[in-house]
């Protein structure tokens, strides 16, 4: 009887409250019979990625020079984790070597966008 008391008291109810089909995005409620409460996201990462990597494909080291171009895309980053790692690292402006040792580090090479390091 006391298993069955425990494993009522750990069920979790999961609901989806929101969806962002731009961004491919799901907003889940997780509401439990203890009292706590959770909202998490989820987001489809393959089209991103995909971008990225053709993005890393059509780079040209050449393609700046004399042109007037003097930025460049460096990244391509799912939203959510961009919001996480600027609570994490900071604005990119405010800390540009954190932002390039976190895109250099090869877990996360498929984010990168322009050939080589940063």
């Amino acid at each position: 009887m006391r298993a069955a008391l425990k494993k009522q008291e750990k069920i979790m109810t999961k609901k989806i409250i929101g969806y962002d089909p731009y961004q491919k995005k799901t907003t889940y409620f997780h509401g439990g019979n203890d009292g706590q409460h959770h909202v998490s996201v989820e987001q489809e990462t393959k089209h991103i990625i995909k971008k990225a990597k053709d993005l890393d494909i059509d780079y040209k080291s050449y393609d700046l020079v004399g042109t007037q171009k003097h930025m460049r895309q460096v990244a391509e980053i799912p939203a959510n984790l961009y919001f996480e790692l600027t609570q994490k690292l900071g604005e990119p402006k405010k800390n540009k070597k954190a932002w390039a040792r976190w895109l250099n580090d090869p877990d996360n090479k498929y984010f990168r966008t322009g050939g080589g390091n940063i």
